[in-house]
Protein backbone atom coordinates (compact mmCIF):
# COMPACT_ATOMS: atom_id res chain seq x y z
CA UNK A 1 0.00 0.00 0.00
CA UNK A 2 1.56 3.55 -0.87
CA UNK A 3 -0.18 4.70 2.22
CA UNK A 4 1.56 2.51 4.35
CA UNK A 5 4.08 4.43 6.75
CA UNK A 6 4.72 1.97 9.45
CA UNK A 7 4.05 -1.71 10.27
CA UNK A 8 2.97 -3.32 13.63
CA UNK A 9 5.20 -4.66 16.51
CA UNK A 10 6.43 -7.96 15.51
CA UNK A 11 8.01 -9.42 18.60
CA UNK A 12 5.25 -12.12 18.93
CA UNK A 13 5.94 -13.14 15.45
CA UNK A 14 8.43 -15.84 15.98
CA UNK A 15 6.81 -17.89 13.60
CA UNK A 16 6.35 -15.62 10.60
CA UNK A 17 8.80 -16.88 7.64
CA UNK A 18 8.15 -14.21 5.11
CA UNK A 19 7.25 -10.59 5.16
CA UNK A 20 5.96 -8.99 1.52
CA UNK A 21 6.29 -5.13 1.84
CA UNK A 22 6.75 -4.36 -1.75
CA UNK A 23 6.06 -1.43 -3.35
CA UNK A 24 4.98 0.21 -0.02
CA UNK A 25 6.14 3.79 -1.39
CA UNK A 26 5.07 5.53 1.84
CA UNK A 27 7.08 3.55 4.31
CA UNK A 28 9.25 5.37 6.37
CA UNK A 29 10.77 3.35 8.36
CA UNK A 30 11.17 -0.72 9.89
CA UNK A 31 10.36 -1.45 13.25
CA UNK A 32 12.69 -2.69 15.52
CA UNK A 33 11.15 -5.55 16.37
CA UNK A 34 11.71 -6.94 12.90
CA UNK A 35 15.04 -9.10 15.10
CA UNK A 36 12.24 -10.65 17.24
CA UNK A 37 11.38 -12.57 13.65
CA UNK A 38 13.51 -15.41 14.25
CA UNK A 39 12.21 -17.86 11.60
CA UNK A 40 11.75 -15.05 8.92
CA UNK A 41 13.29 -15.84 5.73
CA UNK A 42 12.09 -13.58 2.77
CA UNK A 43 11.88 -10.17 3.65
CA UNK A 44 10.91 -7.79 0.31
CA UNK A 45 11.04 -4.03 0.82
CA UNK A 46 11.40 -3.59 -3.03
CA UNK A 47 9.89 -0.02 -4.58
CA UNK A 48 10.05 1.17 -0.58
CA UNK A 49 11.27 4.67 -1.72
CA UNK A 50 11.05 6.76 1.31
CA UNK A 51 13.32 4.35 3.14
CA UNK A 52 16.12 5.61 4.38
CA UNK A 53 17.68 2.92 6.87
CA UNK A 54 17.51 -0.65 8.29
CA UNK A 55 17.28 -1.01 11.66
CA UNK A 56 20.15 -2.82 13.28
CA UNK A 57 17.83 -5.75 15.06
CA UNK A 58 18.09 -7.09 11.32
CA UNK A 59 21.14 -8.75 12.18
CA UNK A 60 18.98 -10.50 14.60
CA UNK A 61 16.75 -11.88 11.92
CA UNK A 62 19.57 -14.72 11.51
CA UNK A 63 17.53 -17.44 9.50
CA UNK A 64 16.94 -14.43 6.30
CA UNK A 65 17.71 -15.76 3.40
CA UNK A 66 16.19 -13.29 0.85
CA UNK A 67 16.60 -9.12 1.48
CA UNK A 68 15.32 -7.22 -1.41
CA UNK A 69 15.81 -3.46 -1.62
CA UNK A 70 15.39 -3.18 -5.18
CA UNK A 71 14.37 0.45 -5.96
CA UNK A 72 14.96 1.56 -2.21
CA UNK A 73 15.74 4.91 -4.04
CA UNK A 74 16.07 7.06 -0.49
CA UNK A 75 18.53 4.40 1.05
CA UNK A 76 21.45 5.52 2.48
CA UNK A 77 23.15 2.73 4.02
CA UNK A 78 22.96 -0.50 5.34
CA UNK A 79 23.80 -1.77 9.17
CA UNK A 80 26.78 -3.42 10.34
CA UNK A 81 24.59 -5.92 11.72
CA UNK A 82 23.76 -7.23 8.27
CA UNK A 83 27.09 -9.09 8.19
CA UNK A 84 25.14 -11.57 11.18
CA UNK A 85 22.90 -12.88 8.39
CA UNK A 86 24.82 -15.69 8.05
CA UNK A 87 22.43 -17.40 5.97
CA UNK A 88 21.87 -14.68 3.40
CA UNK A 89 21.83 -15.94 -0.28
CA UNK A 90 20.67 -13.23 -2.22
CA UNK A 91 20.83 -9.37 -1.66
CA UNK A 92 19.39 -7.16 -3.96
CA UNK A 93 20.11 -3.74 -4.01
CA UNK A 94 19.58 -2.51 -7.55
CA UNK A 95 18.77 1.03 -7.83
CA UNK A 96 19.39 2.01 -4.63
CA UNK A 97 20.75 5.08 -6.34
CA UNK A 98 21.89 7.23 -3.27
CA UNK A 99 23.84 4.26 -1.63
CA UNK A 100 27.34 4.99 -0.96
CA UNK A 101 29.35 2.11 0.30
CA UNK A 102 28.71 -1.62 1.90
CA UNK A 103 29.01 -2.55 5.30
CA UNK A 104 32.80 -4.35 6.06
CA UNK A 105 30.74 -6.66 7.87
CA UNK A 106 29.36 -8.13 4.61
CA UNK A 107 31.50 -11.53 4.04
CA UNK A 108 30.71 -11.09 -0.33
CA UNK A 109 31.57 -14.10 -1.29
CA UNK A 110 29.75 -16.33 1.05
CA UNK A 111 26.71 -14.31 -0.49
CA UNK A 112 25.63 -16.07 -3.96
CA UNK A 113 23.53 -13.31 -5.02
CA UNK A 114 24.59 -9.56 -4.65
CA UNK A 115 22.62 -7.41 -7.02
CA UNK A 116 23.77 -3.81 -7.29
CA UNK A 117 22.99 -2.36 -10.87
CA UNK A 118 22.54 1.09 -10.95
CA UNK A 119 23.57 1.94 -7.45
CA UNK A 120 25.04 5.10 -9.25
CA UNK A 121 26.29 6.89 -5.96
CA UNK A 122 28.38 3.55 -4.99
CA UNK A 123 31.89 4.26 -3.94
CA UNK A 124 33.55 0.58 -2.78
CA UNK A 125 32.95 -2.57 -1.13
CA UNK A 126 33.84 -3.38 1.99
CA UNK A 127 37.73 -2.20 2.28
CA UNK A 128 38.53 -5.31 5.00
CA UNK A 129 36.91 -8.64 4.00
CA UNK A 130 36.52 -11.01 6.88
CA UNK A 131 36.16 -14.74 5.67
CA UNK A 132 38.36 -16.63 8.43
CA UNK A 133 36.74 -20.13 9.11
CA UNK A 134 35.45 -20.63 5.98
CA UNK A 135 36.59 -23.99 6.07
CA UNK A 136 34.64 -25.13 2.72
CA UNK A 137 36.27 -22.47 -0.06
CA UNK A 138 38.52 -23.71 -1.86
CA UNK A 139 38.32 -20.66 -5.06
CA UNK A 140 40.19 -17.80 -4.52
CA UNK A 141 37.01 -15.52 -3.97
CA UNK A 142 36.00 -12.77 -6.50
CA UNK A 143 36.06 -9.51 -4.68
CA UNK A 144 36.51 -5.85 -5.38
CA UNK A 145 40.39 -5.46 -6.21
CA UNK A 146 40.26 -2.06 -3.85
CA UNK A 147 40.40 -4.12 -0.95
CA UNK A 148 42.74 -3.27 1.50
CA UNK A 149 42.74 -5.85 4.27
CA UNK A 150 41.40 -9.71 3.54
CA UNK A 151 41.54 -12.30 6.12
CA UNK A 152 41.32 -15.72 4.30
CA UNK A 153 42.62 -17.50 7.72
CA UNK A 154 42.07 -21.78 7.84
CA UNK A 155 40.35 -21.75 4.56
CA UNK A 156 40.93 -24.33 2.16
CA UNK A 157 42.26 -22.01 -0.89
CA UNK A 158 44.75 -24.09 -2.67
CA UNK A 159 46.19 -21.07 -5.32
CA UNK A 160 46.29 -17.41 -5.52
CA UNK A 161 45.60 -15.75 -9.00
CA UNK A 162 48.34 -13.81 -10.48
CA UNK A 163 46.05 -11.06 -11.02
CA UNK A 164 46.45 -10.36 -6.63
CA UNK A 165 49.43 -8.63 -7.77
CA UNK A 166 48.08 -5.69 -9.37
CA UNK A 167 45.74 -5.20 -6.17
CA UNK A 168 47.63 -1.81 -5.46
CA UNK A 169 45.14 -1.11 -2.07
CA UNK A 170 45.88 -4.56 -0.22
CA UNK A 171 48.02 -3.87 3.04
CA UNK A 172 47.17 -7.00 4.74
CA UNK A 173 46.92 -10.96 3.99
CA UNK A 174 46.03 -13.10 6.43
CA UNK A 175 46.60 -16.68 5.19
CA UNK A 176 47.42 -18.47 7.88
CA UNK A 177 45.95 -22.31 8.49
CA UNK A 178 45.66 -22.46 4.54
CA UNK A 179 47.09 -26.00 4.59
CA UNK A 180 46.52 -26.16 0.69
CA UNK A 181 48.68 -23.48 -0.26
CA UNK A 182 51.80 -24.47 -1.08
CA UNK A 183 53.16 -21.44 -3.16
CA UNK A 184 54.23 -17.97 -2.06
CA UNK A 185 51.35 -15.59 -3.44
CA UNK A 186 52.20 -13.34 -5.81
CA UNK A 187 51.06 -10.43 -3.65
CA UNK A 188 51.26 -6.98 -4.83
CA UNK A 189 54.29 -4.93 -3.86
CA UNK A 190 51.66 -2.41 -1.77
CA UNK A 191 51.55 -5.69 0.72
CA UNK A 192 52.83 -4.33 4.32
CA UNK A 193 51.68 -7.56 6.62
CA UNK A 194 51.67 -11.04 5.15
CA UNK A 195 50.86 -13.72 7.66
CA UNK A 196 51.59 -17.62 5.64
CA UNK A 197 51.77 -19.45 8.75
CA UNK A 198 50.47 -22.87 9.13
CA UNK A 199 50.89 -23.29 5.28
CA UNK A 200 52.78 -26.16 2.96
CA UNK A 201 54.85 -22.95 0.88
CA UNK A 202 58.24 -25.12 0.40
CA UNK A 203 59.91 -21.38 -0.33
CA UNK A 204 60.27 -18.26 0.09
CA UNK A 205 60.84 -16.81 -3.92
CA UNK A 206 63.63 -14.35 -5.05
CA UNK A 207 60.91 -11.98 -6.05
CA UNK A 208 60.23 -11.23 -2.47
CA UNK A 209 62.45 -8.02 -3.04
CA UNK A 210 60.05 -6.32 -4.78
CA UNK A 211 58.23 -6.43 -1.34
CA UNK A 212 59.50 -2.80 -0.54
CA UNK A 213 56.67 -1.66 1.93
CA UNK A 214 56.90 -5.09 3.57
CA UNK A 215 57.51 -4.49 7.30
CA UNK A 216 55.99 -8.11 8.69
CA UNK A 217 56.35 -11.37 7.38
CA UNK A 218 54.96 -14.48 9.45
CA UNK A 219 55.81 -18.26 8.71
CA UNK A 220 55.13 -20.07 11.52
CA UNK A 221 54.68 -23.63 11.58
CA UNK A 222 55.54 -23.65 8.05
CA UNK A 223 56.62 -27.64 7.94
CA UNK A 224 57.37 -27.82 4.34
CA UNK A 225 59.75 -24.46 4.32
CA UNK A 226 63.49 -25.30 2.92
CA UNK A 227 64.58 -22.35 0.76
CA UNK A 228 64.50 -18.85 1.71
CA UNK A 229 65.85 -16.60 -0.78
CA UNK A 230 69.09 -14.56 0.52
CA UNK A 231 66.82 -11.73 -0.94
CA UNK A 232 64.84 -11.11 2.31
CA UNK A 233 67.77 -9.24 3.62
CA UNK A 234 67.41 -6.52 0.62
CA UNK A 235 63.76 -5.68 2.36
CA UNK A 236 64.94 -2.21 3.96
CA UNK A 237 61.19 -1.77 5.74
CA UNK A 238 60.88 -5.09 7.18
CA UNK A 239 60.63 -4.86 10.93
CA UNK A 240 59.42 -8.46 11.94
CA UNK A 241 60.55 -11.60 10.70
CA UNK A 242 59.19 -14.95 11.60
CA UNK A 243 60.14 -18.32 9.88
CA UNK A 244 59.87 -21.76 12.07
CA UNK A 245 58.83 -25.23 10.80
CA UNK A 246 56.61 -25.92 13.86
CA UNK A 247 54.60 -24.82 16.50
CA UNK A 248 53.26 -21.63 17.32
CA UNK A 249 54.56 -18.22 17.52
CA UNK A 250 57.36 -17.83 20.59
CA UNK A 251 56.69 -21.69 21.61
CA UNK A 252 59.46 -23.25 19.02
CA UNK A 253 61.99 -20.70 17.85
CA UNK A 254 65.52 -21.43 18.99
CA UNK A 255 66.58 -17.67 19.01
CA UNK A 256 65.69 -14.42 18.57
CA UNK A 257 67.82 -11.78 17.57
CA UNK A 258 67.24 -8.34 16.93
CA UNK A 259 69.31 -5.41 15.01
CA UNK A 260 69.61 -1.54 15.34
CA UNK A 261 70.57 0.15 12.07
CA UNK A 262 71.35 3.54 11.19
CA UNK A 263 69.47 4.01 7.60
CA UNK A 264 66.38 1.99 8.44
CA UNK A 265 63.74 0.66 10.89
CA UNK A 266 64.73 -1.50 13.86
CA UNK A 267 64.57 -5.38 12.55
CA UNK A 268 63.60 -8.77 14.65
CA UNK A 269 63.82 -12.03 13.33
CA UNK A 270 62.41 -15.21 15.02
CA UNK A 271 63.55 -18.51 13.98
CA UNK A 272 63.87 -22.32 14.39
CA UNK A 273 66.11 -23.06 11.50
CA UNK A 274 70.17 -23.06 11.89
CA UNK A 275 71.24 -19.93 12.96
CA UNK A 276 74.28 -20.56 10.78
CA UNK A 277 71.86 -21.19 7.53
CA UNK A 278 68.79 -18.74 8.14
CA UNK A 279 71.22 -15.58 9.36
CA UNK A 280 73.89 -15.47 6.58
CA UNK A 281 70.35 -15.04 4.35
CA UNK A 282 68.61 -12.21 6.57
CA UNK A 283 70.85 -10.79 8.35
CA UNK A 284 71.52 -6.94 6.44
CA UNK A 285 74.88 -6.23 6.09
CA UNK A 286 74.33 -2.97 7.20
CA UNK A 287 74.03 -3.83 11.11
CA UNK A 288 75.15 -1.63 14.05
CA UNK A 289 73.96 -3.32 17.12
CA UNK A 290 73.00 -7.21 17.40
CA UNK A 291 71.18 -8.83 19.97
CA UNK A 292 70.59 -12.39 20.44
CA UNK A 293 68.35 -14.63 22.45
CA UNK A 294 68.77 -18.34 22.54
CA UNK A 295 68.86 -21.54 24.80
CA UNK A 296 70.64 -23.77 21.79
CA UNK A 297 73.45 -21.47 20.83
CA UNK A 298 76.80 -23.11 21.76
CA UNK A 299 78.45 -20.28 19.86
CA UNK A 300 77.92 -17.14 17.70
CA UNK A 301 77.43 -17.69 13.91
CA UNK A 302 80.47 -16.61 12.01
CA UNK A 303 78.77 -14.57 9.91
CA UNK A 304 78.50 -11.44 12.00
CA UNK A 305 81.73 -10.86 10.77
CA UNK A 306 80.77 -9.54 7.63
CA UNK A 307 79.02 -7.10 8.93
CA UNK A 308 81.90 -3.92 8.81
CA UNK A 309 79.96 -1.81 10.71
CA UNK A 310 78.67 -3.62 13.75
CA UNK A 311 79.49 -1.64 16.73
CA UNK A 312 77.34 -3.63 19.54
CA UNK A 313 77.25 -7.22 20.47
CA UNK A 314 74.90 -8.62 23.14
CA UNK A 315 74.56 -12.14 23.58
CA UNK A 316 73.73 -12.23 27.33
CA UNK A 317 70.74 -13.89 26.48
CA UNK A 318 72.63 -17.16 24.98
CA UNK A 319 72.41 -19.17 28.22
CA UNK A 320 74.26 -22.32 26.76
CA UNK A 321 76.87 -20.38 25.14
CA UNK A 322 80.20 -22.26 25.32
CA UNK A 323 82.39 -20.25 22.80
CA UNK A 324 82.86 -16.92 21.33
CA UNK A 325 84.02 -16.80 17.42
CA UNK A 326 86.46 -14.21 15.97
CA UNK A 327 84.51 -10.68 16.62
CA UNK A 328 84.74 -7.78 13.91
CA UNK A 329 87.54 -5.56 14.63
CA UNK A 330 84.95 -2.80 14.08
CA UNK A 331 82.92 -4.16 17.41
CA UNK A 332 83.10 -1.16 20.51
CA UNK A 333 80.81 -3.24 22.97
CA UNK A 334 80.76 -7.02 24.00
CA UNK A 335 77.53 -7.92 26.83
CA UNK A 336 78.25 -11.44 27.43
CA UNK A 337 77.30 -11.16 30.94
CA UNK A 338 75.46 -13.90 32.73
CA UNK A 339 76.51 -16.18 30.16
CA UNK A 340 77.71 -18.87 32.86
CA UNK A 341 78.33 -21.77 30.18
CA UNK A 342 81.04 -19.74 28.14
CA UNK A 343 84.41 -21.07 28.24
CA UNK A 344 86.54 -20.26 25.43
CA UNK A 345 87.09 -17.37 23.58
CA UNK A 346 88.98 -18.40 20.08
CA UNK A 347 90.19 -14.73 18.83
CA UNK A 348 90.94 -11.58 19.97
CA UNK A 349 89.66 -8.00 20.77
CA UNK A 350 90.98 -5.50 18.11
CA UNK A 351 89.42 -2.64 19.20
CA UNK A 352 91.11 -0.82 21.62
CA UNK A 353 88.13 1.38 22.50
CA UNK A 354 86.03 -1.64 23.15
CA UNK A 355 84.04 -1.94 26.59
CA UNK A 356 83.82 -5.82 27.52
CA UNK A 357 81.15 -7.21 30.00
CA UNK A 358 81.66 -10.89 31.03
CA UNK A 359 79.89 -10.64 34.69
CA UNK A 360 79.18 -14.00 35.73
CA UNK A 361 80.71 -15.96 33.29
CA UNK A 362 81.94 -17.51 35.79
CA UNK A 363 83.59 -20.92 33.96
CA UNK A 364 85.95 -18.73 31.22
CA UNK A 365 88.68 -20.93 31.32
CA UNK A 366 92.56 -19.30 32.06
CA UNK A 367 93.15 -18.76 28.37
CA UNK A 368 90.41 -16.33 27.74
CA UNK A 369 90.59 -14.54 31.19
CA UNK A 370 94.39 -13.60 30.89
CA UNK A 371 92.90 -12.46 26.69
CA UNK A 372 90.42 -10.69 28.67
CA UNK A 373 92.84 -9.14 31.15
CA UNK A 374 95.70 -8.23 28.61
CA UNK A 375 93.56 -6.39 25.62
CA UNK A 376 93.76 -3.15 25.04
CA UNK A 377 90.17 -1.84 25.75
CA UNK A 378 88.12 1.13 27.17
CA UNK A 379 87.11 -1.16 30.21
CA UNK A 380 86.32 -4.95 30.96
CA UNK A 381 84.14 -6.35 33.53
CA UNK A 382 85.42 -9.80 34.77
CA UNK A 383 83.85 -12.73 37.04
CA UNK A 384 85.20 -13.18 40.26
CA UNK A 385 85.37 -11.09 43.75
CA UNK A 386 89.46 -10.77 43.10
CA UNK A 387 91.07 -8.02 41.80
CA UNK A 388 93.96 -9.99 39.13
CA UNK A 389 97.12 -9.14 40.81
CA UNK A 390 99.10 -7.59 38.20
CA UNK A 391 96.13 -4.96 37.92
CA UNK A 392 98.17 -1.96 39.35
CA UNK A 393 95.44 -0.47 40.61
CA UNK A 394 94.60 -2.08 43.60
Amino acid sequence: SKDLKEIPDLSNSTNLEELDLSSCSGLLELTDSIGKTTNLKRLKLAGCSLLKKLPSTIGDATNLQVLELFHCESLEELPESIGKLTNLKVLELMRCYILVTLPNSIKTPKLPVLSMSECEDLQAFPTYINLEDCTQLKMFPEISTNVKELNLRNTAIENVPSSICSWSCLFRLDMSGCRNLKEFPNVPVSIVELDLSKTEIKEVPSWIENLVNLRTLTMVGCDMLDIISPNISKLKNLEDLELTTGGVSGDTASFYAFVEFSDRHDWTLESDFQVHYILPICLPKMAISLRFWSYDFETIPDCINCLPGLSELDVSGCRNLVSLPQLPGSLLSLDAKNCETLERINGSFQNPEICLNFANCINLNQEARKLIQTSACEYAILPGAEVPAHFTHQ
